[in-house]
């Protein structure tokens, strides 16, 4: 592959709403920077490196050099990844509904507070399209994260138990995953370790135990495999099967929504995935894009059963407050919104519909800059057909996605097995329709 040129790209508007035509922001500056490690390419340490070997070359008078130029000479970028960091630059892009105007993301600093620079209109900016705060040049910043994550301070290849442990890989509510290596079964796997404000809560170490219990009973390809649960020195894991591959959300905030086939299949994975766990009387409650990964050969691996529970005991965990809706509000259907204890796996059938929407369109069903808003609209009204964002899209997929968001459970789909039924024969009748 060609080296992308250091800090090149086509001319972006990115950050006029005029259109005016300003080319893309130097690689040098904080854009590239913040991008990179929010990507996980580069460290803290490693950028802090180059802004200062970027700085002492502007120094020497040096008007040519670039902070990707820089990163790619020191070996710590490659070309792949500098392109994959242009293109994702010129992608993070909110527009206004009002006067079409556009807003580069990484310009903001409050996602709540996002303001059309042409209108002054308030904008709603999807969570996994704002970046890290801005990046600096001296050592990485300390965060709360790092004062609850067990592992935080420790160098990269440690000890811990029969695993030695790698970077990060990411982190939830109650959870910071890393990559490790089984040291005897010479394995790469995902250690999920839970957070240790949480392991002061015994509560929250039952609801730890109870995810790997959950999970670890299902067998599927489309759900991420359990290989162990335990408590090394005080610090409580889960190991899991290591997927190498990116989150569906990511997909779309980075690409844009998916073609239709594409869509369908994922969506089709998925719904075998509920099916199973169905069979197994588990239902997810927590399916969203950012509990999808989809692997370098393009299948969906379910994660994240952190919410999940036996449906055989809904309603008597005594883990669930009274009246609290788990999951994303976005996601999560109208009952769910309402008393999350009693939720079936018709639950996830709305959840799906859901993700599926948002592949299709790269919006969710319903949007609002304020969560009770959000709340009342998921309740009271019908989501608005996919076709008013795409209106290639054909009316009998519209049609599915109408069914899975039915407020009236009665209405939905009544089991995973039924979505996948559906799905096939939409391609076997009009595999044209299937195409836009």
């Amino acid at each position: 592959m060609a080296v992308p040129t250091p800090g090149g790209g086509p001319p972006s508007s990115s950050l006029n709403p005029c259109n005016a035509c300003e080319p893309m922001p130097s690689a040098g500056d904080k854009r590239f920077a913040d991008a990179a490690l929010a990507r996980g390419h580069l460290t803290y340490e490693k950028v802090a490196e180059v802004l200062e070997r970027e700085a002492e070359q502007e120094a020497r008078g040096r008007s040519d050099i670039s902070f990707d130029m820089i990163a790619f000479e020191c070996g710590y970028l490659d070309a792949e990844a500098v392109e994959a960091i242009q293109v994702a630059l010129r992608r993070r892009v909110a527009s206004c509904p009002s006067c079409q105007g556009r807003l580069n993301v990484l310009d903001v600093r409050d996602p709540s507070h996002a303001m059309c620079p042409g209108c002054g209109a308030l904008l709603f900016i999807p969570h996994g399209l704002f970046p890290r705060p801005v990046v600096r040049p001296g050592p990485a910043p300390s965060s709360s994260a790092d004062a609850t994550d067990p592992l935080a301070s420790r160098g990269a290849g440690f000890a811990f138990g029969h695993y030695k442990v790698y970077e990060k890989l990411g982190e939830g509510g109650n959870g910071v995953v890393y990559r490790a290596v089984h040291q005897v079964l010479r394995r790469i796997e995902a250690l999920k370790i839970l957070r240790l404000d949480s392991a002061r809560d015994r509560n929250m170490v039952q609801r730890f135990v109870r995810e790997a219990q959950t999970a670890g009973r299902l067998d599927h390809p489309h759900i991420v495999h359990v290989y162990d649960v335990g408590e090394v020195e005080g610090t409580y894991f889960i190991a899991l099967e290591y997927v190498d591959g990116r989150l569906l959300f990511d997909i779309i905030a980075d690409d844009g929504a998916l073609p239709v086939p594409q869509a369908l299949e994922i969506t089709r994975q998925i719904a075998s995935a509920l099916q199973h766990a169905y069979e197994h009387h588990v239902v997810h409650r927590d399916l969203k894009p950012e509990n999808v990964l989809i692997d370098r050969r393009g299948a969906a691996k379910v994660v994240d059963l952190g919410l999940a529970k036996d449906i055989r005991n809904a309603g008597f965990s005594g883990i669930t407050g009274d009246r609290v809706s788990l999951g994303t509000i976005a996601y999560v259907a109208p009952e769910q919104v309402l008393d999350a204890r009693f939720v079936d796996h018709r639950a996830d059938l709305y959840s799906l519909g859901a993700t599926l929407y948002f592949l299709l369109t790269r919006h969710r069903p319903h949007e609002s800059d304020s969560t009770q808003e959000l709340i009342k609209s998921i309740v009271h009204k019908d989501a608005p057909s996919v076709r008013d964002h795409r209106p290639g899209v054909s009316e009998g997929v519209a049609r599915l996605v109408a069914k899975l968001l039915s407020r009236d459970v009665a209405r939905r789909h009544q089991t995973p097995a039924e979505v996948l039924v559906e799905i096939d024969a939409l391609r076997a009748a009009d595999p044209d329709a299937t195409r836009c």
